[in-house]
């Protein structure tokens, strides 16, 4: 698993947000494995985030899995102009 987070002690703290948020191991090791269940490998995702544990716990479940993450800050839209929504994509690389 990436960072060997797996053979962490899943009873201490992985990650700590800006909004005083907190993630175990344990908790990150199961949010992965079920990430990996979800979604296929060499998959591309859009993660639309702030700083927060969720775009943590997608970020390391992705590339945990083999899954390609590309995390875009939830602000971007008004940024650059792109209209505001929920953004869904999912295709894989090669064969």
């Amino acid at each position: 698993m990436f960072l060997n987070i797996d053979q962490k002690n899943p009873a201490d703290i992985a990650a700590i947000d800006d909004h005083e948020d907190s993630l175990t191991y344990g908790e990150l090791v199961r949010f992965c494995d079920h990430f990996g269940e979800v979604l296929s490998k060499r998959t591309l995702i859009f993660i639309l985030s702030e700083n927060c544990i969720g775009a943590f716990a997608g970020y390391i479940g992705a590339l945990s899995n083999k899954i390609v993450p590309l995390i875009i800050h939830s602000h971007t839209e008004s940024i650059i102009g792109i209209p505001t929504g929920i953004f869904m994509a999912a295709g894989t690389f090669g064969a």
